[in-house]
């Protein structure tokens, strides 16, 4: 419990310092955010298949979120893995209206692929199915598939706490 914690306490670290350097935008939601302080958990395996591939490839991509704060204005921080890009942390902003949770956000640190800093992603879930939508892209400059956007879908585990 005590390395989750301490864990945590990085991740929100992070997400402070690079908030107040501005390296992370916040989006306005429409809606008015509250004294209330949420955690959402997410972990997902979620899977795309690429095209072009002769027979067309499943790709798969491990995710792990922790975001909190206001329903209405989540931030947070987490790791994405696929065995073509390697490891990544990520910082979002999102929010959760009703059954549904969107995050956004980008990639800060492509540890096994530096050059995706800064692509964009962003995930929708049901929190009562677990079904969710990852888009990942377009994917930053640099790389041989530069400019493309992939759909990953499936499902997972969304844990939401007061």
């Amino acid at each position: 419990m005590e390395k989750k914690l301490a864990k945590y306490i990085t991740l929100v670290a992070l997400i402070s310092s690079l908030l107040s350097f501005g390296f992370v935008s916040v989006p306005v939601f429409a809606c008015v955010p509250d004294n209330r302080v949420t955690t959402c958990f997410v972990k997902a395996e979620l899977w795309t298949t690429i095209p072009w591939t002769t027979p067309p490839t499943e790709l798969p991509l491990s995710l792990e979120i922790c975001a909190s704060g206001s329903p209405c204005l989540l931030i947070g921080a987490g790791t994405m893995y696929d065995p073509a890009c390697g490891r990544s942390i990520i910082m979002v902003t999102g929010c959760i209206n009703g059954h549904s949770l969107t995050l956004t956000g980008q990639i800060v640190k492509g540890i096994d692929t530096p050059q995706l800093k800064g692509t964009p992603i962003k995930l929708e879930a049901d929190l009562k199915t677990g079904n969710m939508i990852l888009t990942f892209g377009p994917i930053s400059p640099g790389l041989p598939l530069s400019g493309l956007t992939f759909v990953f879908t499936g499902t997972g585990l969304v844990s939401v706490k007061p």
